[in-house]
């Protein structure tokens, strides 16, 4: 029996398969080493755009003292907020309605201030709508919202009431 190898058909079965695996490793390489950079550089970029932002308002470097919490109180509005606290991750503010009338709905105003005043955040949720608050009543709201800032010094809390 004559056997007789030909360089076509070595080339064919398994030069030209090996080299078309490595070209297909060289891409994928080069391929993840382009999304690799690209996300380094997003990532340095979002910093970098943190970091103009907290020496905007006087938190460079980032404040490492507590939030101060602040409760101000509005004259001729019968909700009134007794105490606000923060329980770990959550801010929780105690109120009450300090009149002799029912109310249907609450909200609770909060503003966020940076090392320089500047408000950073400012928002509001209401505290109850389903149930009235009775003349007297206490109640406890509380969120997680504000605490992912890092720029935040002091935070104001205030109570509306809204009649409809």
């Amino acid at each position: 029996m004559d056997v007789t190898f030909s360089v076509g058909g070595v080339l064919k079965f398994v030069v030209f398969p090996i080299l078309g695996l490595g070209l297909l490793y060289f891409v994928l390489a080069a391929t993840g080493i382009v999304r690799l950079r690209w996300l380094v550089h997003e990532q340095n970029q979002e910093l970098s755009q943190e970091n103009r932002r907290a020496e905007w308002v006087g938190a460079k470097p980032l404040p490492k003292e507590p939030i101060k919490l602040v409760i101000r109180d509005i004259p001729n509005e019968c909700l009134k907020i007794d105490r606000a606290a923060i329980e770990g991750d959550y801010v929780v503010v105690y109120y009450r309605n300090s009149c002799q009338l029912d109310r249907q709905y609450g909200k609770i105003v909060y503003k966020g201030y940076a090392p320089d005043e500047t408000i950073v955040v400012r928002d509001y949720a209401y505290a109850f709508t389903t149930e009235r608050l009775f003349a007297g009543e206490k109640g406890e709201w509380r969120t997680k919202r504000f605490n992912d800032d890092p720029r935040i010094v002091k935070v104001e809390f205030y109570m509306e009431s809204m009649h409809y």
